[in-house]
């Protein structure tokens, strides 16, 4: 009985990785990692092996580090200075603490223009920085969001072979 109820949360948390990679009030990879977890410990670790959580636990880690990173790499291919490059960073680590993974894309958007515009005032550059950051966090969303279907079929697979 318990272990249909853990299989229950396992599925819920996967799933729920799914759609928390795209809303940004759920942390998605980590739910499908702790998701895939639960169905390993739950199996005693036959369906699911630890090498195989190692690997989706660095896709998990890679994923994060990207959530930061992206932005910053947008606004460096959009030829940001080096004022609209840290104004991205500083965006995203304050905006993260102000509102959350919202306040991320926000705080680097706003971020990155200001510390452009505040080397050069030129609007239009400013811009293509903010451009810039916002395709890097749409590559970032797409990671996390690969990373995350991913983890479910690879769990819909261990389920149902």
């Amino acid at each position: 009985m318990y272990d249909l109820i853990f299989e229950i949360i396992a599925g819920v948390l996967v799933f729920g990785g799914v759609a928390g990679s795209l809303l940004p009030i759920l942390p998605g990879p980590p739910l499908g990692l702790l998701g895939l977890f639960l169905h390993a410990y739950v199996t005693g670790f036959e369906a699911i092996s630890p090498r195989v959580l190692i690997v989706f636990l660095l896709l998990t880690v890679m994923t994060h580090v990207l959530d930061f990173l992206a932005p910053m790499m947008g606004a460096k291919g959009a030829r940001a200075s080096r004022a609209g490059f840290w104004g991205a960073l500083i965006g995203t680590i304050i905006g993260m603490f102000v509102a959350g993974p919202l306040g991320m894309i926000i705080g680097a958007l706003l971020g990155g223009f200001l510390g452009e515009y505040l080397v050069v005032p030129d609007a239009v550059r400013a811009l293509k920085t903010a451009w810039g950051v916002f395709w890097g966090f749409l590559v970032s969303t797409t990671i996390r969001f690969s990373v995350a279907v991913a983890t479910a079929v690879y769990y819909l697979w261990v389920i149902w072979r």
